[in-house]
């Protein structure tokens, strides 16, 4: 069997604001979980968090996304089976994390998602924005949930201005030798990584989780 040719980096580095808030989600997640993702890239750093979930997808992968099937294979130990959102029976699994979904969201395609849950089962979505803030995608997200009949729990967002702030005056005190001053700019900003409502809304990077009101 022939060796996989080395896979660029950002496959297996995601960028640090998703690894931070899936960790923080991926604990509460009840089995049976399934994850929603759009391509490989939003897939294999949530199941190597929750390597028994189910993988799912709203629209058929591409064929680069296919191709790299057998890296996700290597890193997770298993070998994903991608299956279709309509395949999967209504009120099925207890938990679902749903990655980088493509914004604006219709309230009947997270009504669609809501679907495959059971009885208060639990919905985590991850948005990123292009744009500085996740400010306009967190609020269309959060109005669809509600309209979709889920009730939001939490909104939490990583590396806000604070920590970006507590970055820089870390970075200025590296540079003038001030050692013990970086440490404690340091440890402030790893603090300030989580940025619970509404300050979230000054995040690039946001998760926000829903539950079924119907318990």
């Amino acid at each position: 069997m022939n060796p996989l040719p080395a896979a660029p980096s950002a496959w297996w580095r995601p960028p640090l604001a998703i690894t931070w808030l899936l960790d923080a989600v991926a604990g509460d997640a009840q089995s049976p979980v399934g994850i929603v993702a759009t391509d490989a890239a939003g897939l294999l750093p949530a199941l190597i968090r929750l390597p028994a979930a189910r993988c799912l997808t709203i629209r058929p992968w591409s064929a680069a996304d296919l191709a790299r099937l057998p890296y996700i294979a290597a890193f997770t130990g298993r070998q994903p089976l991608i299956e279709a959102l309509a395949t999967i029976p209504p009120a099925s699994l207890r938990s679902l994390l749903w990655c980088e979904p493509a914004l604006p969201l219709s309230a009947d395609l997270v009504r669609q998602i809501g679907a495959c849950l059971g009885p208060c089962g639990r919905l985590a979505v991850f948005v990123t924005s292009a744009a500085g803030s996740a400010v306009p995608s967190v609020l269309r997200l959060r109005r669809a949930l509600r309209h979709a009949g889920m009730r939001v729990e939490r909104t939490s967002g990583c590396l806000g201005p604070r920590a970006l702030a507590w970055s820089v005056l870390a970075r200025l005190a590296l540079a003038a030798g001030r050692p013990d001053r970086y440490d404690r700019y340091h440890a402030a900003m790893r603090a300030a990584y989580a940025e619970p409502w509404p300050l979230a809304l000054a995040c690039r990077t946001a998760a926000v989780v829903a539950r079924r009101v119907s318990c």
